[in-house]
């Protein structure tokens, strides 16, 4: 006797999990991480030279002195943020108004003469040597950057 050739194939039900198919999370490119770290960064800062004044908190430009609350201020570098082994350096920035930082591009002399005075001379120049020397970022290590600087924050606004 021949028997049947057909052979009925039963697909088992699939059982959805509530919506899409888990996959890993993506991680955050470097480029990412640095932008979050960059605005963590400069809050931290201008927080770490501020005072309270009128209940907010107020900062000094450190390139022509005029105080402003420091919602108002930005994040000024004395060498570029393109260099990125000065980048994240506390030495290297502070609070600056808008007109000195983007008007009169950083006003670099007159920020110069305010590291060396504020953290001892011969800063300024450091900071120049310092920018010269070639680093990238990993992800770990802007990842810390971030941690560190939100937590700063974290302690102005609490």
């Amino acid at each position: 006797m021949l028997q049947s050739k057909t052979v009925l194939q039963v697909k088992t039900p699939i059982k959805k999990t509530g919506g899409k198919p888990k996959t890993k999370p993506k991680l955050k490119t470097v480029a990412k991480l640095k932008k979050e770290a960059d605005a963590w960064w400069s809050k931290a800062t201008r927080y770490r030279f501020a005072y309270k004044k009128d209940g907010e908190y107020w900062a000094d430009c450190i390139t022509c002195g005029t105080p402003a609350p420091i919602k108002k201020l930005q994040c000024g570098h004395f060498m570029s943020r393109q260099y990125n082994s000065t980048r994240f350096l506390e030495q290297n920035t502070s609070p600056q108004c808008y007109g000195c930082n983007v008007m009169q591009q950083g006003k670099q002399y007159e920020f110069g003469i305010a590291l060396d005075e504020l953290y001892g001379a011969g800063t300024a120049k450091e900071m120049h040597r310092l920018a010269k020397i070639p680093h990238q970022f990993t992800r770990e290590e802007l990842k810390q950057i971030i941690l560190d600087a939100r937590t700063e924050v974290n302690f102005y606004e609490s």
